[in-house]
């Protein structure tokens, strides 16, 4: 009898991870879905219900990790994980000088607390089958861009971590990928349409007169971008990649963007890369206008 190869996958709602969890699944891995309510992992499940079972993961707790892990074993039995792939993510945009304290906790305890403490509690059953982890980086591969300073920090301070972890797993076999992609046209895409739209209308009125039109025209681009750019199936295929791979890369970028921002934050001077983002971002905004003295 064939040993069945489980993986659990994150933020299986939707995007990226929905990709995951139905191309893994179509491929002969036996998937645990994490979502947060019931009625994404009966949504999920139906993709593949011989295959595909849904497991519900709270990332901002702590309980509700080890409540997951104690399920997984359940599930698994004896066969452990050969793979944890970290999709789950969260979006928040908005300038620095308004952001608010309790987003930038929500941001990071999505973004890397959430992950982290997962990973640490599914690795005993990594170590069973010295299985591996795939985590999906910052889209836009780590680039700083304006309004998006708590996502960016967030998904940069990942892949240290990601870093960290691959070093620290080496002597017990298991790999640790990161997948850094570009923009992806996913529903996260309308969520930052209306994040911005609601954080535009709390706004107090120096603020949104410093900051509201530079904000929409940047989303405006995003959004754009990312509609035009890769699609959750490609990102899906990397994963799928770095999880059957004899080797797997250490780093896997995926995307114009992601490779330009690469070369670009390591090759060309800080001024001069700031001015190719703002000439990107604010195009529709004049200059003069954007370098407000109020």
């Amino acid at each position: 009898m064939t040993e069945k190869k489980w993986v659990l996958v994150t933020g299986t709602s939707s995007g990226v991870g929905e990709a995951c969890a139905k191309l893994l699944a179509d491929t002969g891995y036996y998937v645990l879905a994490g979502v947060r309510n019931a009625d994404n992992g009966k949504r999920i499940k139906q993709a593949c219900p011989d295959r595909i079972f849904p497991l519900t993961i709270e990332l901002r707790d702590q309980n509700a990790i080890e409540a997951a892990r104690e399920e997984t074993e359940k599930i698994t039995v004896d066969s452990g994980l050969h793979g944890l792939v970290n999709c789950a993510a969260m979006l928040h945009c908005g300038p620095l000088e308004y952001f608010p304290r309790e987003l930038w906790f929500e941001q990071y305890d999505v973004n890397l607390f959430g992950p982290m403490a997962l990973t640490s509690a599914m690795l005993p059953l990594l170590r069973k089958t010295k299985g591996r982890v795939v985590n999906i980086g910052a889209v836009g591969g780590g680039i700083a861009f304006p309004f998006f300073g708590a996502i960016a920090s967030s998904k940069i301070a990942f892949e240290a971590v990601n870093d960290c972890l691959r070093r620290e797993l080496y002597p017990w076999g298991i790999d640790v990928s990161i997948v850094e992609p570009g923009g992806i046209d996913t529903p996260a895409n309308d969520k930052m349409r209306a994040s911005i739209t609601s954080y535009l209308e709390k706004m107090d009125p120096a603020g949104k007169k410093r900051y509201g039109e530079s904000m929409d025209a940047f989303s405006k681009w995003a959004y754009k971008k990312h509609k035009t750019n890769l699609k959750p199936e490609q990102v899906a295929n990397t994963v799928l990649k770095a999880l059957k791979a004899r080797r797997p890369k250490t780093r896997y970028r995926l995307g114009w963007d992601s490779r330009s921002s690469a070369l670009g934050s390591k090759f060309v001077p800080d001024r001069l890369f700031d001015a190719v983002i703002r000439k990107i971002c604010f195009l529709p905004i004049r200059f003069g206008a954007w370098r407000d003295k109020s």
